[in-house]
């Protein structure tokens, strides 16, 4: 069966402060003081997104896995490339080009962690001639301005014997558009 995962793909950055002295952690607020340095220990630097993750999960598991994506020119976009080459995922690229590359920083505590997250504001929009020869998608996060991206998804969809995999983001449960919904009917799997 050959898989197309769509979504957003980064670079997940994990960090923890070298000491507990540099900050203050109560039950569900961490702070800091504003002016401070505050050294840090970079546990792993890793190919992130729902998306680019689950592909890689495909292709270990012997499907014919690829992703679409949306990449940027700077050199996180090079580092995912890398990833997944070394994957032997196939890359399709979105046309529409990212200024700069989606970003995920996280800084684990004693008891949880804070995740910054960085993703370009703009429309993301999907080639449908490239979801072409696929049997199956699964479709998760695309950043923002995501609704005309999952509108031509839908309409593929309804229109070819593709299976769909759904995992809505963040972003998508926070703006239930229509599109959601639509995606969530004609999904065979649903992952929340």
């Amino acid at each position: 069966m050959k898989v197309l995962s769509i979504g957003s793909s980064d670079i997940d950055i994990y960090i923890a402060p070298e000491n507990t002295q540099s900050f203050v952690q109560n039950e569900n607020t961490v702070s800091f003081s504003l002016g401070d340095k505050i050294p840090i220990k970079m546990n792993a630097t890793t190919l992130g997104g729902n998306a680019a993750n689950v592909s890689v999960g495909l292709k270990r598991l012997g499907l014919d896995s690829s992703l679409y994506t949306f990449l940027g020119p700077d050199v996180l976009s090079r580092q995912i490339v890398e990833a997944l080459n070394k994957e032997e995922i196939e890359i399709l690229e979105s046309k529409t080009q990212l200024s700069t590359t989606a970003l995920s920083i996280i800084c684990n505590f004693n008891t949880d962690r804070i995740i910054f997250s960085h993703h370009d504001v703009i429309p993301h929009e999907i080639d449908s001639s490239k979801l072409q020869h696929f049997q199956g998608f699964y479709v998760t996060s695309i950043g923002k301005e995501w609704v005309d991206a999952y509108k031509t998804i839908v309409e593929y969809v309804h229109t070819n014997t593709t299976t769909l995999a759904f995992s809505p983001g963040s972003p998508q449960l926070a703006d239930l558009q229509d599109v959601v919904y639509e995606m969530i009917a004609c999904s065979k799997i649903l992952f929340v």
